[in-house]
């Protein structure tokens, strides 16, 4: 089941919150501690009350994930870029979907539930190659990975959107990161005329010296090729979702049931 909330309800419920509500200021002091550098005290309070107008929604409508229309009309509307905040949603066990991808959250939600416990799911784009080495992908989206996915000398760092001019007032905020390495899952789930696919893609994030914007990690994974090929062939869009742990077995047994 589906609930659709538009972005006018959504602007007018972060209206409501004051500045110095203590649930807003407990949440600009989380960002503040979880990414460097920083920002201006109203930007981050704006992204907290997304936060919790968000939480509040999945909580009273018993909501399991969400995605959200994360560009351009919430830029020009509200103001703000829910990147990092969706980030930090799903860390907190509410997966989060980027540009309004409700089969990536169900994607999502789908890996939150037979995954690792702790692991958190991000969605990513899959088709970015790696121009010298044939079998890694480039993982990667605007910035939406939590800061807790950071590999060891990548800290998160709080940046505007990379398709805006830096200084807009609405590129705020994305989780820029490299994400940590370690054997992940992809999952994809499609519907095409009534019938669900589910591709599942076993890779490793691995470690290299590369610097780029947004969120990002190289897969390696055995066959990139035959990984292309299926996801064309068999109509998979260009969005996976993507946790650490090697879930194939778990994922086959999901498609036995559902």
């Amino acid at each position: 089941k589906t609930v659709p909330l538009n972005l006018v309800d959504l602007e007018h419920q972060i209206s409501l919150l004051a500045d110095t509500d203590p649930e807003v200021g407990r949440i600009v002091q989380e960002i503040r501690s979880s990414f460097s550098p920083g920002c201006g005290t109203a930007e981050l309070a704006k992204l907290a009350k997304l936060e919790l107008v968000m939480l509040r929604w999945a909580v009273e409508y018993r909501l399991d994930a969400l995605t959200i229309q994360c560009w351009s009309a919430i830029q020009e509307r509200i103001g703000l870029t829910p990147c990092l905040t969706n980030g930090r949603i799903s860390s907190l066990g509410v997966p989060v979907a980027c540009e309004g991808d409700t089969l990536g959250a169900l994607s999502m939600l789908l890996q939150k539930w037979i995954g690792d416990e702790g692991g958190v799911p991000w969605l990513a784009d899959i088709l970015m190659l790696h121009p010298d080495e044939k079998d890694l992908f480039l993982a990667w989206h605007c910035g939406n990975a939590p800061a807790g996915l950071a590999a060891e000398g990548s800290p998160a760092r709080l940046r505007g959107h990379c398709s805006f001019e830096e200084g807009f007032a609405g590129a705020l905020a994305t989780s820029e990161l490299a994400v940590r390495p370690g054997p992940v899952s992809a999952n994809r789930i499609v519907e095409h005329h009534g019938e669900f696919r589910l591709l599942h893609v076993a890779g490793t994030m691995v470690t290299r010296n590369d610097r780029m914007r947004g969120s990002w990690g190289w897969v390696a994974v055995e066959n990139r090729e035959r990984m292309l090929r299926t996801a064309v062939e068999e109509g998979f869009v260009h969005h996976v979702s993507i946790v650490h742990g090697a879930l194939g077995p778990r994922v086959r047994e999901a498609c036995r049931y559902l």
